[in-house]
């Protein structure tokens, strides 16, 4: 799957679409937003791991994917990255696109996060591996969405909580 655009009318995915104008001098910045793919990974007591980038406090595990790369070749590389051997399969959950409306222009620029859900009857032997811990400030077993996470982020975790 390169187009995640075809994943907004599938039945059997969860999606949303925000709209949020800009400026047409701010087209180049929001040309370079990235889009992500990330995992929902759950254990048997009902927890999903949570990993913190730094920089958006603890959430899903992500990572970028660019125009070209395939989405389920980024969800097998955060999995692994995190679970290492595991034997697994991934289906799409949730797509959330945001569009970037520019003013006074009939013109368009889509964000995506494709949030896929890992099934596996392994997960309670799950150990975060140490390239996990290397790539991630933290990594760990939650129950709930943590207190300091909000909007988008917070509503992906509940997916799987």
């Amino acid at each position: 799957m390169v187009d995640p655009e075809r994943l907004l009318e599938r039945p059997d995915v969860l999606s949303t679409t925000e709209t949020v104008r800009i400026s047409p001098k701010a087209v180049p910045e929001y040309r370079t937003l990235d889009s992500h793919a990330a995992v929902g990974i759950t254990n048997e007591r009902g927890e999903v791991l949570l990993a913190d980038d730094g920089a958006h406090g603890p959430g899903l595990p992500a990572r970028a994917v660019s125009r070209n790369d395939r989405w389920i070749d980024a969800a097998t590389a955060i999995v692994e990255g995190i679970c290492g051997e595991l034997e697994y399969e991934l289906a799409v959950r949730k797509v959330r696109r945001t569009r970037f409306a520019v003013e006074q222009r009939d013109e368009r620029i889509s964000m995506y996060n494709v949030i896929f859900d890992v099934e596996s009857e392994e997960t309670a032997k799950v150990t975060p591996t140490g390239a996990a811990h290397e790539q991630y400030d933290s990594v760990e077993w939650a129950s709930s969405v943590p207190v300091e996470q909000s909007g988008a982020m917070a509503e992906d975790i509940r997916l799987f909580v």
